[in-house]
């Protein structure tokens, strides 16, 4: 990763957008048993691409209340570290432009496919950024 895209907030909005639907999915696996058929993702992806500092905030109060707490540690201090970084670079902006909207999609996609991979392939694919 650059460290262009590392300071962008649309692309560490795309990431915690990515986190806070993995939680949400893994919290509703373990008390139901069964996939969502609708995520945050599907519901706020576009407003959350176009003004993070409006939608932010209802989706970590959400989360902080009904995904995380089940989530586990790895999607906790995920979603500690991006929101740190985000303090850095200003917090959430109030809108995003056409570029930083590709931004936000890369940060996204990005972070859900880390998620994704399988536990060996994440380590692999941390390994690989590292070099």
């Amino acid at each position: 990763m650059t460290s262009y895209l590392e300071s962008s907030p649309a692309y560490l909005c795309g990431r915690l957008l990515a986190v806070l639907e993995e939680a949400q999915q893994l919290s509703h696996w373990i008390r139901a048993r069964q996939r969502l058929k609708t995520t945050i993702v599907q519901r706020f992806c576009g407003t959350a691409s176009m003004a993070p500092a409006a939608t932010f905030g209802r989706l970590l109060s959400l989360a902080t209340t009904a995904h995380l707490p089940d989530a586990g540690g790895e999607l906790n201090r995920l979603t500690e570290e991006i929101m740190s970084r985000l303090k850095e670079v200003g917090g959430f902006p109030k809108a995003l432009n056409a570029d930083q909207q590709e931004e936000f999609h890369l940060g996204f996609f990005s972070q859900r496919t880390k998620l994704r991979a399988p536990r060996g392939q994440k380590r692999q694919t941390e390994n690989e950024e590292e070099v």
